[in-house]
């Protein structure tokens, strides 16, 4: 019996270091993920999930011309633009609607790097950051696919998963935009995703991120549109 009680002893305590461990890393993850829990309606903002949303064929009229991009609106007013804001954005506006269109960017443009030293180690958050330079509808649409996940789920996540699931929490939290609904849309040549709302009742604003295809030569560019 004595020569079972020391063996017994050295794994209780191995595994009361490792309960204390994981009890604390846990205290620590969910401390920091309060911080952006506690933001105002960040709660009801990540139980809003993106639904992915197919459009018909309709007949278009009054084409609008930006410079940089023609479209066309349903609406049977014709529509005038402008330049708005202290920015270089343009105003497209009628009786019905009110668009503001930010100039188009390409993704690699983005000021988020993924430096490969940078990230060393964690594959997911690295693989998300890229997502910002290379394909911004897919990184906007896995951020709003985060919900609020259980103590036991946080407990579990490697670091890695850990750190790309905080990252994705806090972006959608503190984007207010989007807490009435939130889709996303895709054509050969076009996909975007639109949020609607800034409280759960509001459907006059929206915003949008469209990806247009290059007629010419492939490349896509970004443009941001605030209705």
């Amino acid at each position: 019996m004595k020569r079972l009680k020391l063996p017994l002893l050295v794994a209780g305590v191995c595994l009361s270091l490792l309960v204390a461990f994981v009890v604390i890393r846990t205290s620590f993850r969910l401390y920091a993920l309060n911080r952006v829990l506690r933001l105002p309606a960040a709660r009801q903002r990540l139980e809003v999930m993106p639904a992915d949303r197919s459009f018909g064929v309709s007949r278009l009229t009054n084409e609008v011309n930006l410079g940089y991009a023609v479209f066309s609106l349903t609406t049977p007013t014709a529509a005038t633009v402008e330049i708005s804001g202290p920015g270089p954005m343009l105003l497209v506006s009628n009786e019905q609607i009110e668009l503001t269109f930010m100039p188009p960017f390409a993704p690699e443009t983005l000021a988020r790097s993924a430096s490969s030293s940078a990230f060393n180690g964690y594959p997911r958050l690295a693989s998300y950051v890229r997502k910002w330079q290379t394909d911004l509808i897919a990184a906007e649409l896995e951020t709003e696919q985060t919900r609020e996940l259980s103590i036991l789920k946080v407990a579990r996540m490697n670091r890695d998963e850990f750190l790309l699931y905080s990252a994705t929490l806090g972006d959608k939290a503190r984007f207010r935009r989007g807490r009435n609904e939130v889709y996303s849309f895709a054509t050969p040549d076009i996909k975007g995703i639109v949020r609607i709302g800034d409280d759960p009742r509001d459907r006059h604003v929206a915003s949008a991120s469209i990806a247009i295809a290059s007629a010419t030569n492939g490349s896509g560019g970004i443009s941001r549109v605030l209705a």
